[in-house]
């Protein structure tokens, strides 16, 4: 049994992108309060994204690299793409997995192929009727 299906969070977690990276729209950025690792309360910035349900807690590192990346106003990020994924670092005096954001801009995604309606050709037209050479 996972203890990550059992304590279920509203955050992703470096362990939800199973090694992947993963592209992502920014959908808005608000400010959380919530514990920090001393327990006291702390507001941070949390990114939520399209087609998304958990948001992505914003470290400084990460929301410097989105900075560089679209500019320091977060007002603007939204509909922005960027690319996260999971890492380890040292912090807190021993190895921390982690999540961090790709110092690129994602490419755009290809635009799905849409049918072209095709309009039916028809032998009932004006143009297709051939006067027949016998009726005359």
């Amino acid at each position: 049994m996972k203890m990550s299906d059992i304590f279920p969070s509203k955050y992703v977690k470096a362990a939800d992108l199973e090694g992947r990276t993963v592209t992502l729209t920014i959908k808005t950025l608000t400010v959380e309060e919530m514990l920090n690792h001393a327990s006291e309360k702390e507001r941070k910035p949390v990114l939520y994204f399209e087609r998304a349900t958990k948001g992505l807690v914003l470290n400084r590192t990460n929301a410097m690299t989105i900075a560089a990346l679209y500019g320091d106003e977060s007002d603007t990020w939204p509909g922005k793409r960027i690319s996260i994924y999971p890492t380890r670092v040292k912090a807190f005096g021993q190895m921390q997995d982690c999540i961090r954001i790709r110092e690129e801009i994602p490419a755009q995604p290809k635009p799905q192929a849409q049918a072209v309606p095709v309009e039916e050709q028809s032998i009932d037209d004006a143009e297709d009727v051939v006067d027949n050479p016998f009726d005359a």
